[in-house]
């Protein structure tokens, strides 16, 4: 039978889930210390409900089950931190930290993952959820979570872990979010139905994807799974007060392969590619100029950019939307089947690999149709 505790027991939170389920009153619950999900397969965590924090209840409001730290230091420990596998959380709120909920590998044994989350609600935290602490001896690999609020964080998620096989996210809502998906290692991550509202910081620009991939050994070699860095991202929406969405920031010259299928903007978005990149965006609206901006320098691999089926605005020419001023190296550019709002006519087709050297030139070297 599933364990039933109330905020009196809240420090027995950790020894009940060496048992099996256990369910959280719809209450708030002052943690001292970090739950950490045992070492096991198994097991889930289930409160009442998820919402926002607040001191005062609102007559209208559902049940609510607000994790959060008691006062004082708590350094960069989390309040949750899930090992092992198969464990199950769902219906609470992870409240104000520097880590919300951490899942993560032991230094020795075996890997952490398949685990799901659902209805859970991650509020004034530094990184809502951080997959893995270390890229060479972390290894955390299938997840999922569906119905997910992060509000007031820096960043959703930020994964460090190499060998991230299959994480998959459904129905997020991000509001005051400065980065939704921080990639450190490699993997493969599928987002669907995805709300990113404005950053939390004032005046800076909410990021959908920064992907930087770490090193690490003598040789600066990467894990097992970092070439698999593979990112779809589909049904994208922000609103007017997010600004200008940097739907990609890609750091340095890893490997990957980046999917941005359909999506509703509130003001034309800016992407930064680099080589060993490539970005694929159809069906989008409405993009703007200087959209694709890449920094390739010689001798690295040419980056690859694919814009089809989308809405381009304040445009007459598929050029003005690559701004590679600072680029020295090429990239391969294909823009087809776009079209110009409000006048509807369609947008000249871009296809050929382009030198930053004959950017001023336009078509120079590159036909147009």
């Amino acid at each position: 039978m599933p364990t039933l505790l109330g905020p009196d027991r809240s420090g027995h939170i950790e020894a009940a889930l060496a048992a099996d389920t256990v369910v959280l009153k719809a209450e708030d619950y002052s943690l001292k210390d970090t739950i950490t999900v045992p070492f096991c397969v198994g097991g889930a965590l289930v409160g009442a409900g998820a919402g926002p924090y607040t001191k005062r209840r609102h007559p209208h409001r559902g049940p609510l089950t607000v994790l959060r730290w008691a006062p004082g230091d708590h350094g960069l420990s989390p309040i949750i931190k899930i090992q092992g596998s198969n464990f199950w959380l769902s219906d609470l709120l992870v409240y104000g930290a520097v880590v919300g909920i951490q899942i993560m590998k032991p230094r020795r044994g075996i890997g952490s993952g398949k685990h799901g989350f659902d209805n859970v609600m991650i509020e004034d935290c530094t990184i809502g959820w951080a997959i893995a602490d270390d890229p060479e001896s972390n290894n955390c690999d299938v997840c999922s979570w569906r119905d997910i609020t992060v509000h007031k964080c820096t960043t959703a998620w930020k994964s460090v872990g190499h060998q991230a096989m299959q994480h998959r996210i459904a129905h997020v809502s991000c509001r005051q979010v400065d980065t939704f998906l921080d990639i450190r290692g490699g993997g493969c991550w599928y987002v669907d139905d995805i709300g990113l509202m404005k950053a939390q910081a004032a005046g800076v620009t909410p990021t959908l994807l920064r992907i930087e991939q770490t090193r690490f050994g003598e040789r600066g070699r990467a894990a097992i799974g970092s070439n698999n860095a593979y990112y779809e991202v589909r049904n994208l929406k922000t609103d007017h007060q997010a600004g200008a969405v940097t739907l990609l920031n890609h750091v340095n010259d890893c490997p990957i392969d980046v999917k941005l299928l359909g999506g509703k903007l509130g003001h034309p978005p800016v992407a930064n590619i680099r080589g060993n990149g490539g970005l694929t965006i159809r069906d989008y609206s409405y993009l703007g100029a200087d959209l694709i901006r890449w920094n390739d320098a010689p001798g690295k691999r040419t980056p690859h950019f694919t814009l089809a089926d989308s809405i381009v605005t304040n445009i007459d020419k598929p050029w003005e939307l690559l701004n590679i001023r600072k680029s020295s190296g090429q990239c391969w550019v294909s823009i087809t089947n776009c079209h110009i709002h409000p006048s509807g006519r369609k947008l000249a087709d871009l296809v050929g690999l382009i030198d930053a050297g004959e950017a001023e030139e336009e078509n120079d070297g590159v036909e147009g149709d």
